[in-house]
Parts: C-alpha cells; structure tokens; sequence
C-alpha cells in the first residue's frame, strides 16, 4: 500500500477481515479521513437499510439525517460487509478536495478522478460517498451508489433531479433517490451506553434532552454549549418555523434543525421515504410551547400542542 495512505486508513484495512458486522465493534474505529473515532455501534436499522437499497430501483441513494445519528457508521459498516464479500468498492471522503480510495481484496490504493471515473463505469464496482457530493459524470455507472449526508440539501437538488439517459436507447439508465435515517430511540441509547462507559440511566436522561442524537448523548453533552444553541433558537421562532417541515431538510444545522427532527415511520418496513417531523427532543417540545404561548394565537397553540401542525411528508 502506498505511504501516502492515512494511519488509521492503514490500521482499519489491515482488520478489515476481522469484523464480525453482526455485533456492535467495540473498541475505537476512525472514519476514513480519520475525522473522529468511535465505537462501531450496529444499529438495527443497519441491516434493513442495506437490504432496502440493495432491492431499490434507484442505483444511487443519497441518505439525510440529523447530525450524530449514525450515518458515517452505518456507510463504514457498509464498506466493511461488501470488502468482507470480496466485492470492489470505492470510497470517496467528507473531506472538501475529492479523496478517492478503492478497496478490493486486502488491498486499497489512491485514486485519481480519472481513475475513479473510468472504473466507476464499468458496473463492477459499488461507490460510496461520506459527506459530499458524488463526481458528476454521465459515463458512472455502478453497481450501487450511496451518499450519506448532513447540512444542506440543497446541494444535492441538482444530483436528484438529474437522469442518465443511454443514448442509444433514450432510456434513463439510473438515477439518485432521496431516502432518510431514522434517530436513535431510547432503547437503542440505552444498549449504546455501555460503549462509551456511561451509565444507562445517564444516557435516557440525556435522551430527553437531545433525541435521536448519539454524538451529542455520548460526545459532545457534557459542555452547555447545544443547550444554549436550542434555548437561543427560540427567540427566532416564527410559524412558518414550526409548520415547514422542510426546513429540517434545506439546513440541519440551523434553527429549524435545532429545534425539530426527521421521522421514518415505517423503516423497519424498508421505507426509508416517507417522513414526517417531530420535536427533537422532549425538551425542545415543552420548550418550543411555553415559548410558543407568547407569539401565536389561541387556534395556533391548540394545532402545536396537539401535534396536528406536524406534515406528513418532507418536501
């Protein structure tokens, strides 16, 4: 392998083989570009998404979710499983210029654009993206793309509207769908617990504070700092806030993202389309109403407390 390769890139291929992908990987395992460590935590939702995209009709899914929810986990995971497979994989990182490796076997090597586009098109490899956009190029064409993302959907509008016409035929040869991890639920925080050695207990307390969110759970919740960035987003709090679903969508990051969070029904159906919107946690919805109770009316308040200004699809 090349000196050029990441330590921890080096340190993960050299177990890759090892990994039982049915248990969660304990221990510390570092994302490709090495971005953070962490437990490998399988989530029961892993499997049932893997199964869902591999029997989709899209050949590309791009995978939005809250921040810390499990997304870069669950593409590493992926990796794991197809190289474990003996299937070839390309992985491009989070980081801004494009870092292509492709993995076959024991082996991984550096990529160029070029070199990664022309495999890209020969339908024998899968292509993974963690945190950015997947190369623009009508000659891709692989067994299955995946890209897991976080901040702006926006970015993405132009990949998901955009066809592969063959043509020879005229034919739309794949496309890219929009699909959405579900939050951890307090069961799952609980069972995650003993990973990062926190008490269960600890972990549901936090749960009601944060949500579906495991990185602030486990990482992040011991400094006041997402406390102040939740309460502070309620100053800003307007109707169109609370009813436009898709804000949680265009900027997780913002005030809507602070304050509401994706919900996927029926993913342990395989549908990972349909969504509505809910409260991030327990916390922000009593908070989001005693802020509420001085800005909106009377009919406005009773659709809020009642849940009836939730959509039930995002947009």
């Amino acid at each position: 392998m090349s000196a050029r390769l990441p330590r921890a890139l080096v340190k993960f291929v050299a177990k890759i083989h090892t990994f039982d992908t049915s248990k969660p990987i304990e221990g510390e395992v570092s994302l490709l570009d090495g971005t953070f460590s962490c437990p490998l935590y399988v989530r029961k939702v892993f499997p049932i998404l893997w199964d869902a995209v591999q029997s989709s009709s899209n050949a590309g899914i791009v995978l939005f979710g809250e921040p810390g929810i499990g997304k870069s986990c669950w593409l590493l995971w992926v990796l794991i499983k197809l190289v474990q497979e003996g299937q070839a994989v390309i992985w491009q990182t989070r980081r801004k210029q494009h870092t292509l490796y492709y993995f076959k076997g024991s082996t991984v090597r550096l990529l160029t654009i070029d070199k990664a586009i022309k495999l890209l098109g020969q339908s024998t490899v899968y292509y993974l993206v963690d945190g950015s956009c997947p190369l623009d190029d009508p000659s891709i064409l692989p067994i299955k793309a995946v890209a897991v993302h976080t901040p702006d959907y926006r970015e993405f509008k132009p990949l998901l509207v955009q066809q592969n016409i063959d043509p020879r035929t005229g034919e739309n040869m794949w496309s890219y769908g929009a699909w959405y991890m579900p939050g951890m639920d307090k069961l799952e925080k609980s069972n995650m617990a003993r990973y990062y050695g926190m008490a269960a207990t600890e972990a549901l307390r936090r749960h009601e504070v944060y949500g579906g969110n495991a990185r602030l759970v486990f990482d992040f919740a011991q400094s006041d700092r997402d406390f102040h960035r939740r309460d502070g987003a309620l100053s800003s709090l307007t109707w169109d806030t609370i009813v436009t679903a898709r804000g949680c969508i265009d900027s997780m990051d913002d005030v809507r993202g602070t304050l509401f969070t994706i919900r996927v029904p029926e993913w342990e159906a395989g549908n990972f389309i349909d969504t509505a919107v809910e409260f991030s946690s327990e916390h922000m919805r009593k908070a989001v109403f005693q802020a509420a109770r001085g800005i909106f009316d009377e009919h406005q308040l009773s659709c809020l407390k009642k849940g009836l200004f939730i959509p039930s699809k995002v947009t």
